[in-house]
C-alpha cells in the first residue's frame, strides 16, 4: 500500500490497518482474517532486515516524517545522529504471550487474539533514537537493544525511565551539555545504561509533558 492509498482509507479503517500485510505482501505470504495469532507467529518468522520490520518499513518512515515533522528532521542532526530506518513497536505480543502460554498452554484465548491484531497498528508504532555506524550504511539503537535487559520489553517501564531523567533534567535547571557531562561525571546509577546513552535525544525534548505531547502518549 502506498502512502496515498492509505489516505484514502475512512479514519476507522486506518487506525485498525494490520501493518503485517505489508510485510506479507512483501514476503508472498498468506494472510488469515481469521487467525491473527498465526498470522503474528508467521510474521516473526519472516523479518529480514530493516526494511521488512513492520515499524521501520517506508511507509511507516513516511508517517512518521508526517507526524513529527520538524522534530523528526532535527533528529536526523549530528546533534543526535537519529538514523531514519529505526522505529519500535511499543507493545510487543512475544514476551507476554510466552509467560502466558508458559503458566497456561492455551493458544486459542480471545483476549490474546485481540492483542495480536492490535499489535501492529499505527497507533502501536513510535520512532526510536539509532546512531549510523561508520563508513556504512548499517545503524543500531542502543535505545532499543539495551532496553530489553531493564523492561523486558514492556513500554510503560520504559516510559517511567524516561519520565524520570526528563523531570530530573527539568528541575536542574542546566543545558543539556551541563546535564549530561554531570550525570556522565557522577557515574549515576539512577538512570538505566540505554537511558544514559540516547539521553541526548530524550533531554531534546526538554520536559515530559512534552515528550508526552510529542509522542501521542496523552493515554499513557
Amino acid at each position: 500500500m502506498t502512502f496515498n492509498e492509505l489516505m484514502e482509507l475512512s479514519e476507522e479503517e486506518f487506525i485498525n490497518y494490520d501493518f503485517k500485510r505489508e510485510v506479507f505482501d512483501l514476503r508472498n505470504l498468506i494472510y488469515d482474517e481469521k487467525n491473527p495469532i498465526a498470522n503474528i507467529i508467521l510474521y516473526k518468522g519472516n523479518i529480514y532486515g530493516s526494511q521488512s520490520d513492520c515499524d521501520r518499513l517506508p511507509l511507516t518512515l513516511e508517517i512518521y516524517k508526517r507526524l513529527w515533522g520538524n522534530q523528526f528532521e532535527f533528529w536526523n542532526t549530528k546533534q543526535t545522529d537519529f538514523v531514519e530506518a529505526n522505529g519500535e513497536t511499543m507493545n510487543s505480543f512475544v514476551t507476554p504471550y510466552k509467560a502466558f502460554y508458559k503458566e497456561t498452554y492455551d493458544l486459542s484465548n480471545p483476549i490474546f487474539k485481540d492483542y495480536a491484531k492490535l499489535t501492529h497498528k499505527v497507533g502501536n508504532f513510535i520512532p526510536v533514537y539509532a546512531i549510523a555506524i561508520k563508513n556504512n550504511k548499517n545503524w543500531f539503537s542502543p535505545f532499543n537493544s539495551k532496553r530489553y535487559k531493564s523492561t523486558y520489553d514492556y513500554w510503560d517501564l520504559t516510559l517511567n525511565h524516561i519520565k524520570v531523567i526528563l523531570n530530573d533534567f527539568m528541575n536542574s535547571n542546566d543545558s543539556i551539555e551541563i546535564f549530561l557531562e554531570n550525570t556522565m561525571n557522577n557515574n549515576t546509577f539512577k538512570y538505566k545504561k540505554y537511558i544514559i546513552e540516547s539521553a541526548k535525544r530524550i533531554l531534546s525534548f526538554k520536559t515530559w509533558p512534552n515528550f508526552v505531547e510529542k509522542n501521542f502518549l496523552q493515554s499513557f
